[in-house]
Parts: C-alpha cells; structure tokens; sequence
C-alpha cells in the first residue's frame, strides 16, 4: 500500500514540474530587473530610459510607464532599457512601470519644468536669448534674434519677470554725454510672443549709472549714482523708462546690488557705504527707512530671497540665513569651489533645488542642492558653443 502511495506522490510531482515549464515557455512577457536612477533630472519633450536588464523587445505592446497619472509615449524597447518620451505637462513625483497592465515597478522622480534662459555671445557685440536644455545645452527655441550691435560692449544684469513673462537686461554704449556720463540702455523682450517689448534709454544720462537693478514682481528698480550727485534708487516704469518714484539710497551706498522681499516689502541691498567695507541693509522698499545694518562677514558672490528663505553664496560655501538678520546662520553647504563673479544661484521649485551656475571658458558648471536637506545631490558640465553668457530661469 505503501509503494502505491509514494508512486502517486511522485507522479504529483512530475505533474507540477511540467505544468511549471508550461507556464514558463508560454509566457509572453520577461520580468526584468530594473537599475534605479538616484537624483537624475528629466525635463519634460525629451526622451528618458528606464535601464535594466531582461526586457523583452518582442512584447513591448506589454509596458505601460507613467508620470504619476500622466501615460508616456514608448519610444522604443531594448532588452537593456525602455525609452520613453517624457510628458508635456509631467511633474516631480512618481514614475511607474506596468507590465501587463499590472504595477511592477515604482520610483521617485524629478521634473525640471522651468526653463533655463540664457543671454548668449554669438559674436563681437552681438547676442542673442535662447532657451537651451539645462542638461546638454541644446537649443529648445531662439527667443530673439540677433540683437544688439558692434558699439555695445558691456552687459549688466539678465533678469526674467515671471509675472508679465519679459526680460530684462542692460548694456552700456560707448557714448558721452556733455557731462562725461556713459548712457546705459535698459531692454526688455516678451518671451511669450517672441518679438522685442520695448528698449529705453536712461531717462537721466548726465548722472552715470552704477551697474545694478532689480526687476521684481514686474517692478523695475534702478539703482543710479555719480559723482555724488545723485544716488538714489528709482522706481521705474518699463515701457519707457520714466520714473514713478524716487526712494532715498541707504547708508549712501554705491555699486548697490539689490534684493526684493515679497514677504515684507523690503529690499536687502549690499554694497559699499562711504568708503568702508562693503555691508548689507535691510530698507523698506517704499521710504527707504534702514532696519538693519550688518557688516559683511560672508561677502557674497550672490544672494536671493526664495519662499520665506535668504540664501546667500560667498566664494566658497552656500549658506542659510535669516530673512531678518542677515547673521543668524541656520545651515551651510561646502560647495568645493571658489567661485569668481560669474557665478549664479537659481531657484528650482519643480524638483525643490537650488542650481549653483558659473559660467567659464564656453561651459556651465552646475551643481544642484536640496532644498530641504541642504546637500549637494548632483554636479556636472554643460559646453556649448557661447564664449560668454548670462543666464536666468523662468516659469512661464
């Protein structure tokens, strides 16, 4: 009775073996092992592979990825990767892999959705705005075309105003006034309709202009001196220059650089006051009344409000600081370099990032700092084909 017993168990085996290689040879879809990707950054209209190993090129009608709730298009499939196109209208968040229409894999991902502008040098006084790829450098869209001209030699500044979608930048032509003053011209261009907004001159030429203004919340703020003639700082109009209102310079600065706090209706503004040290001041953007002076420990090389947070990045660390006291320091990041003056610090929402930019012999260098750990996640090159830049970010 026995050995009857154990026959039938063992043809219960052979039968479970065999039904499992059924299975196995009848299936359509390989299982693969996906590589996960830490800290990469897409950017919406380019193409992303999921990498690994094991896919099955033959049944791609099989994958499905999406972008949260967003489905991507499948570019192509390898037994090495999946190349999707990344979506328009995608988002930081989650990228989910379907096989057969059943989730198989799940990660974190990051989505740059701002755009990446720069002012470029496309030859001797002649520049142009393009939105360019903050990955590869490649062209996205030429915003103006050539501008400028040969007497044009010097550009100051290169803002972008969110809220009407312009530009703003300035350039000092190589022409005197009866006073010996240089004229600065201020521009503006119209990112959504491609076409230049408007061009000014500086409504008082006689009075040199130092180098800085802000443009903040589609106010324009200039900051003019000379001579100790005027120095002051103007609230101007951007059609054509004029000046709504004058606003008393604190502390007498020169070579004031300029900061708006929406938060409090305050600029904090960082330059030199009679001959001393260069040091920051706190004013009211309205009267000009000074709310704090500090000398200057850290001497930055830029400095920005960004939701509630001043950030400030002196040559060699990025620190936090408080918005109303400029030495209360909450967290620093070594960046391990010492930057020069034509480094940027711009402010990603997208993926929570700040992008620390310089710019040196035809090459971006980037380096990318959670916002919330305050650590360096990523650094890299960008070339490209410009000998000169100025670049900003945009969300329009």
């Amino acid at each position: 009775m026995k050995k009857y017993f154990y026959l039938f168990l063992l043809s219960l085996v052979f039968t479970c073996a065999n039904d499992d290689e059924t299975i196995v040879q009848t299936s359509t879809t390989n299982f693969p092992v996906i590589t996960d990707q830490q800290d990469e950054l897409l950017i919406p209209n380019t193409s992303y592979r999921i990498n690994g190993s094991g896919f099955n090129q033959n049944t791609s009608s099989s994958y499905s990825v999406y972008f949260n709730t967003v489905e991507a298009e499948i570019i192509e499939v390898t037994e090495e990767y999946i190349e999707v196109l990344v979506p328009e209208d995608a988002i930081s968040g989650d990228l989910i892999l379907f096989i057969d229409s059943e989730e198989y894999h799940r990660s974190s991902i990051l989505v740059f959705t701002e755009h990446f502008y720069v002012l470029a040098s496309i030859s001797d006084g002649f520049y142009t705005i393009l939105e360019i790829n903050i990955l590869d450098g490649s062209v996205i869209q030429e915003i103006t075309p050539s501008i400028l001209g040969p007497t044009f030699y010097y550009l100051f500044n290169f803002d972008y105003s969110n809220t009407d979608q312009t530009f703003f930048f300035k350039t000092y032509w190589e022409e005197h006034t009866g006073m010996g003053g240089d004229i600065y011209y201020y521009h503006s261009y119209n990112s959504h309709n491609k076409i230049t907004g408007s061009q000014f001159r500086d409504n008082n030429p006689e009075y040199p202009n130092a180098q800085y203004f802000t443009a903040s919340n589609g106010d324009f703020y200039v900051h003019r001196t000379g001579s100790g003639v005027d120095n002051q700082i103007y609230h101007s109009n951007v059609s054509d220059g004029s000046t709504a209102e004058v606003i008393p310079n604190p502390n007498n600065f020169t070579e004031l650089v300029m900061i708006y706090n929406p938060d409090a209706n305050e600029m904090l503004g960082h330059g030199t006051s009679s001959g001393q040290f260069t040091r920051f001041s706190r004013f009211n953007i309205d009267t000009g009344e000074v709310f704090n002076t500090y000398s200057d420990v850290l001497r930055p090389k830029d400095f920005d409000y960004h939701n509630g947070r001043l950030f400030i990045l002196n040559p060699s660390t990025l620190y936090e600081t408080s918005p109303f006291d400029y030495n209360a320091i909450y967290s620093s990041v070594d960046m391990e370099t010492n930057y020069d003056n034509s480094v940027r610090m711009l402010f990603s929402d997208s993926t929570n990032e700040i992008f620390i930019i310089n710019f040196d012999d035809s090459t971006f260098h980037i380096k990318r700092i959670n916002m919330s750990t305050m650590q360096i996640v990523s650094e890299y090159e960008v070339p490209t084909t410009y000998y000169y830049a100025y670049f900003t970010f945009g969300t329009n």
